[in-house]
């Protein structure tokens, strides 16, 4: 995992344009290597930048319909889920809007979606979550479920986003309006994913 001790403000959507121009290069599924270095690059981008969901929702679409193994459709969607529980784990601290992108990721995978706030606006209503291409977030999301089920169901999780975020704030001298309602709208969007797993899996099963 690359990390960063530099401020959260770079704009790293050139960044993304190009992976996505490279996935949809002919005969790319073909250069699985180019895999692992994107992985990197995307955990970088969503651990230190700024982007966009409409594009992190296309590179992982285009990862789905490029290549057929699961391990290689599956490896980006998997390298977001990542890091966002290892941001409920409080073991990295990650942006509060691309915690609720990443979380809309999922939830839209889902047939889900997040409200809109004043963190994540125009990324929220521009989005039908039964008209969204497959990014495969859902799927990669269902192997933690016990530590989403966890997260929720602490009580000190608020507490403890408040401080993580508070300490970010202070060590990259930024100003932070947001920690006061940051842990509800993750918890929120993590019981919608869960509701939504459940009845799926509930529909199955009868």
């Amino acid at each position: 995992t690359i990390k960063s001790n530099t401020p959260v403000n770079y704009d790293l959507t050139p960044v993304l344009r190009i992976m996505m121009n490279i996935l949809k290069v002919p005969y790319i599924a073909n250069v699985r290597a180019v895999l692992d270095p994107f992985s990197k690059l995307l955990t970088f981008i969503l651990q230190n930048g700024t982007f966009q969901l409409e594009h992190i929702i296309e590179l992982c679409s285009l990862s789905n319909r490029t290549f057929t193994r699961d391990r290689e459709k599956f490896l980006l969607p998997r390298s977001i889920v990542n890091v966002l529980v290892e941001a409920m784990l409080h073991r990295y601290p990650c942006p509060d809007r691309n915690l609720l992108l990443m979380i809309q990721l999922i939830l839209l995978d889902a047939g889900g979606t997040i409200y809109a706030s004043a963190i994540v606006s125009d990324d929220v209503r521009a989005y039908d979550p039964h008209n969204v291409v497959t990014t495969n977030g859902a799927e990669c999301m269902k192997h933690y479920l016990n530590e989403t089920v966890a997260f929720i169901a602490d009580i000190h999780t608020i507490t403890k986003i408040k401080s993580t975020m508070k300490e970010k704030s202070e060590k990259q001298q930024l100003s932070n309006l947001t920690e006061d309602t940051l842990g509800g709208q993750l918890k929120a969007g993590l019981a919608q994913y869960l509701a939504l797993e459940f009845t799926k899996g509930g529909q199955r099963d009868s």
